[in-house]
């Protein structure tokens, strides 16, 4: 609370302007040498400038502006050397105190309802993303559970060709299966002990038609156990007499680069 000469109903006044001459000259002085009255000031004006922008304009009832055009008139004809009018009453300090502690109130009043409103943006934000991953998270889901269906069904067809891939009879030797649907063009490799990869190269399979070029069915890298699964969903339906499996950029190439890690043909 302000101890100083100037109180802080003083201080309200000043801001609004609702002083006498010799008030404001006494105040101004005080504030120039008062650097805790300027900041108790500053903080008044800017609690009353925050209420003005937070308070809509309200058009002053017509008999009010008619009272206030007839005051004006009075005061001029008394200013000409009129008759003398009595002199009106002056606001008494405790109006424009109230008035300010009102305005202040409303402030407080906006200020509180402006938090409300932000935490419950916040709310409505992280429900939002917690609804956005849920959906997500149905959706993966649902295509894993649609991708093992097609797996299924594939591997219980009777059309499904099943091509053992190996690059020795040893078991630590690089091996693969691939299971290829025609009907279905869906082929699935699953390999094991693979050789790590340089940098930026990666396996590539490829389907060995019965004439033509070999088909690329995509690229994969094995984990650190030298394990690697890959799902071609939409493998191009042709008659294969096998598969190979060759190293290449890890963006894939239109052709074999190099010789084949692991090669398997269809039994006859």
């Amino acid at each position: 609370m302000n101890t100083h000469e100037v109180s802080a109903d003083d201080l309200a006044l000043f801001a609004m302007h609702s002083l006498e001459p010799a008030d404001v000259s006494r105040i101004s002085g005080h504030l120039g040498a008062c650097i805790s009255c300027r900041t108790e000031l500053q903080r008044i004006r800017t609690d009353l400038a925050a209420v003005a922008l937070t308070t809509p304009e309200v058009a002053p009832p017509p008999r009010a502006r008619e009272r206030l055009f007839a005051e004006i008139g009075e005061e001029s004809i008394h200013q000409l050397g009129g008759s003398p009018k009595p002199a009106a009453a002056a606001h008494p300090r405790w109006w424009a105190a109230t008035t300010y502690t009102g305005a202040l109130m409303l402030a407080i009043a906006a200020g509180l309802l402006w938090t409300e409103n932000a935490r419950l943006r916040f709310q409505l934000t992280a429900l939002r993303q917690v609804l956005h991953q849920e959906q997500t998270q149905h959706q993966q889901e649902q295509a894993a559970l649609e991708n093992a269906s097609h797996v299924l069904a594939m591997l219980n067809s009777r059309s499904t060709m099943r091509v053992r891939m190996a690059a020795g009879p040893a078991k630590r030797e690089p091996q693969a299966e691939a299971i290829y649907s025609r009907e279905q063009g869906r082929l699935l490799l699953m390999a094991s002990n693979l050789r790590s990869l340089p940098a930026h190269k990666a396996y590539q399979l490829w389907i060995l038609p019965m004439q033509g070029a070999p088909i690329s069915a995509g690229v994969l890298k094995p984990d650190a156990k030298g394990s690697a699964m890959m799902m071609c969903p939409q493998a191009p339906a042709v008659e294969a007499k096998g598969f190979a499996l060759t190293v290449e950029p890890e963006e894939g190439s239109p052709a074999p680069t190099s010789s084949p890690v692991l090669v398997g043909e269809v039994p006859s």
